[in-house]
């Protein structure tokens, strides 16, 4: 989860600091109205890479407390793979390789979370 949130942070920044160029790639523009369409649509990059910042900065916060075995950490790990999965198939209808990219990582955490060594762990028994 911390490499995920990682990726996450740095794409999430990314796609902040440069919406319009973003957009413009996506989406496309006519050269008979430079920037309209961008402009337009760079919120919208704004928004899911504001939303990467957040779901980064849930999987750091939770990847960085693994070792205290709370319980309540096992569910948020659940939670997040949950959250991630729905905001990865959401984004690959606009941008299909972010979606491609975290798809599998998702797909492991909502797996590996139902894992009978995983949940021992929280549960502070021995391996």
């Amino acid at each position: 989860m911390l490499a995920i949130g990682g990726i996450q942070g740095i794409i999430g920044l990314a796609m902040v600091t440069n919406s319009v160029d973003i957009a413009t790639a996506i989406w496309g523009e006519r050269p008979d109205r430079l920037f309209e369409k961008s402009h337009e649509n760079s919120g919208l990059v704004v928004f899911f890479g504001v939303l990467m910042l957040v779901m980064a900065a849930w999987a750091i916060a939770t990847s960085l407390r693994f070792g205290d075995r709370h319980p309540g950490l096992l569910a948020s790990t659940r939670a997040y793979g949950w959250a991630l999965l729905a905001v990865v198939l959401f984004l690959g209808l606009f941008i299909s390789a972010l979606g491609l990219v975290f798809l599998i990582p998702a797909i492991l955490l909502v797996v590996r979370s139902r894992k009978p060594e995983f949940q021992s762990w929280f549960d502070r028994r021995p391996h």
